[in-house]
């Protein structure tokens, strides 16, 4: 690619943010186990997910220096990163769908998933259809294939102005989850959860947040030793203290599946802090640095999309045997039982396809 990083800071990796993604899909995991404490760190982390891409894409690849060509090869690398491990988690899917006769489930909506543009049908069982999760892979291809004019635009406003366009936007849409009905409009809520244009806004986010990280970083505002320590402590109470008021009183802030608005600024806060003090991180970085977050979160993206794959073979395999052999608990062990199924497979399909994949489009100049 032709274009150059704006400054040496681009060129920074921010270790805290990549075991931040191997815990949210975690949380995911378990939430999709119904298991209720991790309601909000999916909530949370499914913005974080989408501003952390935006702020990557806006640190490694500068939209101003992205050209035409540039952008063609930016999109067929994220669409060979992407479609192939989605067809291949699909297909399982589908196989374990006939080998288990799974009920109720909406084969008109598989073209949508297998294109993964499902999330433009505001039906939920063609958006949560099949692998239910890659609506998520959909909504991050629109702000892939937006990113050269969204960044563009972005870029030629002041920094205050970025920001400014930012809380305005935020505040349109804090308003508008608030005056929907939980109740009448729930299946409305529903959707903008998956929405692509809500997804887009934190996508910007990110890009903004990036351009906020670099001015600050620009004029020596890092963060070292306690300060660090501090910081991080600080954004990680409020992101705490914002879960433990939505899982004690769901209703104080916002209802159920509307909540997303309510991330966007401990979700930044973290990030800012984790970018300031990359390379001299506090406690909480060195945690969420570790080798073994690191290890996960290199491929967390296969682990995302087999959990639906590892809660098929735990509940219509594992547990079952798990029965036979005499434990009574082996359905309401779920939740944390499948979690091994589901890091193997991740890891199986990241050692097995992802890695050499990647390798043979390399050598054919495709990657």
């Amino acid at each position: 690619m032709t274009e150059q990083p704006a400054s040496t800071s681009q060129r920074m990796m921010v270790k805290p943010l990549m075991g931040w993604r191997a815990l949210i899909v975690m949380a995911v995991a378990l939430f999709h186990s119904h298991v209720r404490l991790f309601e909000q760190p999916t909530s949370s982390g499914m913005v974080a997910l989408f501003v952390m891409s935006g702020f990557f894409m806006a640190m490694h690849h500068p939209a101003s220096h992205v050209t035409a060509s540039d952008q063609r090869r930016m999109m067929r690398k994220r669409l060979l990163s992407i479609y192939p491990v989605h067809w291949l988690a699909l297909l399982v899917v589908i196989g374990l769908i006939f080998i288990f006769n799974v009920p109720d489930v909406n084969w008109r909506a598989l073209p949508f998933n297998a294109l993964l543009v499902q999330a433009f049908i505001p039906i939920k069982s063609y958006f949560y259809s099949f692998n239910g999760v890659t609506w998520f892979l959909g909504d991050l291809l629109v702000c892939y294939m937006l990113y050269p004019w969204l960044g563009r635009c972005l870029g030629a406003l002041r920094l205050r102005w970025q920001v400014a366009v930012m809380a305005v936007l935020c505040a349109v849409i804090v308003a508008m989850l608030v005056m929907l009905d939980p109740v009448s409009n729930h299946g409305a809520i529903l959707y903008l959860h998956v929405c692509p244009l809500m997804r887009l806004y934190e996508f910007a986010l990110g890009i903004v947040l990036w351009h906020v990280c670099n001015a600050l970083l620009k004029r020596g505002h890092s963060l070292q030793g306690w300060r660090a320590s501090l910081c991080e402590a600080v954004a990680l109470a409020l992101l705490l203290g914002l879960f433990a008021v939505d899982y004690c009183h769901p209703s104080a802030v916002m209802s159920k599946y509307d909540d997303m608005a309510m991330w966007y600024l401990p979700v930044c806060l973290c990030i800012v802090v984790a970018t300031l003090a990359a390379g001299h991180e506090g406690v909480v970085g060195r945690v969420l640095g570790c080798r073994l977050l690191l290890w996960l979160g290199n491929f967390a993206l296969e682990m995302y999309l087999m959990q639906y794959t590892a809660g098929l073979l735990y509940n219509y395999l594992g547990a079952p045997m798990l029965g036979y052999l005499g434990w009574s608990g082996a359905y309401t062990f779920y939740p944390w039982a499948h979690l091994p199924i589901f890091v193997l497979l991740g890891w199986l399909m990241h050692r097995f396809f992802t890695q050499p994949l990647k390798r043979r489009l390399q050598r054919a100049g495709w990657n």
